[in-house]
């Protein structure tokens, strides 16, 4: 599926699949997944977004500082600390 994928779509809340090796598929997914995010546009888009129940993460913003455009792919992603403060956005 290349659309994105809105509420009430269950996609949206069942659990997606870790992926055990990062191979030409799943690079090939975070290449579209990075394509739809930038086009929607957006700053971030997990794969079960666009209807693909695997654990990929695209992540895009701007180093307020140096004003350099920052894109990432996480793949298996876990939070593991956060911060007590709040940004609030749009």
């Amino acid at each position: 599926m290349e659309k994105l994928v809105y509420v009430p779509n269950p996609l949206l809340r069942q659990k997606a699949d870790k992926i055990k090796f990062v191979g030409t598929d799943e690079i090939e997914i975070a290449k579209k997944m990075m394509k739809i995010m930038l086009e929607a546009p957006g700053v971030g888009l997990a794969a079960n977004q666009i209807g693909i129940l695997k654990q990929i993460v695209t992540i895009f913003f701007v180093d307020q500082e140096t004003k350099e455009q920052i894109q990432y792919t996480l793949f298996n992603p876990n939070i593991i600390s956060y911060s007590q403060e709040k940004i609030i956005m749009e």
